[in-house]
């Protein structure tokens, strides 16, 4: 569980760097380019934008963020079934337990009053099984 926190710090961590390195070089606005812009008459807000490339940087957003989604979803995923298998084998082995100690200790009541329970088997395998259920219950206590 621990892991795949520290996987994702990590991923994280290489996404911002990765991140700050495309930026840190990005020239958002050239300067004569802005100001030739500017100079024009119509200063239609799409048309600015595409001139100045402000849509590149709206592109490497939506691009990172969409790639941070991906593996986070993927992540996410592997974490819920990883948890869910956990969550259904402790409730299995809790629901096994009260269902084998419950039919062991009523073999054991009805082997007791000296009626043999009818398990459809030989008497040497009934003995066999019997031998082992015991030697499992001594180690249950």
């Amino acid at each position: 569980m621990n892991g795949w926190r520290i996987a994702f710090i990590v991923a994280h961590l290489i996404e911002g760097v990765i991140l700050w390195t495309l930026l840190r070089d990005y020239h958002f606005v050239d300067q004569s380019l802005y100001n030739e812009v500017k100079d024009k008459a119509s200063l239609d807000a799409i048309r600015v934008a595409s001139e100045l490339g402000r849509f590149d940087l709206a592109s490497m957003f939506l691009a990172g963020v969409s790639i941070l989604i991906g593996v986070a979803a993927i992540f996410g995923f592997v974490e819920v079934r990883f948890r869910s298998e956990k969550r259904a084998e402790e409730v299995a082995r809790h629901v096994v337990d009260q269902k084998v100690t419950a039919l062991f200790n009523e073999a054991m009541k009805t082997r007791g009053d000296g009626m043999a329970p009818q398990l459809g088997m030989t008497e040497a395998v009934e003995a066999d099984v019997l031998s082992k259920a015991n030697e499992i219950g001594k180690d249950l206590k």
